[in-house]
């Protein structure tokens, strides 16, 4: 039976050549693209599960109205930990991350 179903498709995909290849190329896509978006979707969900108390970490956006359309982005001014940490007293840490710029860390 199977062998049935396997020469039937052969001989439809011999028979029409160009829309078999049309929508064996259309599922390739498809399916890379599916895979690309779940494996992107996965590396951002998890970046932070490696730690131990990973409930407890929040990050902080900006975001801004302009011309009718919201912009959002995580890159925060120097001044919003110390503040958040003042005026929040649960608030146990605060690190700011930038990735945009290099700075040069000394010690001593």
């Amino acid at each position: 039976m199977i062998r049935n179903y396997i020469k039937i498709a052969w001989r439809n995909l011999v028979k029409d050549r160009s829309f078999s290849l049309i929508n064996i190329l259309g599922l390739a896509i498809g399916m890379a693209s599916a895979i690309l978006i779940m494996l992107w979707i996965q590396y951002e969900m998890g970046y932070d599960k490696f730690h131990e108390k990973k409930d407890r970490i929040y990050e902080v956006w900006n975001r801004v109205n302009r011309n009718g359309e919201i912009s959002s982005w995580n890159t925060t001014p120097r001044i919003l930990g110390p503040t958040l940490k003042k005026d929040f007293p649960e608030e146990e840490h605060a690190v700011r991350v930038d990735w945009e710029n290099s700075y040069l860390f000394s010690v001593g």
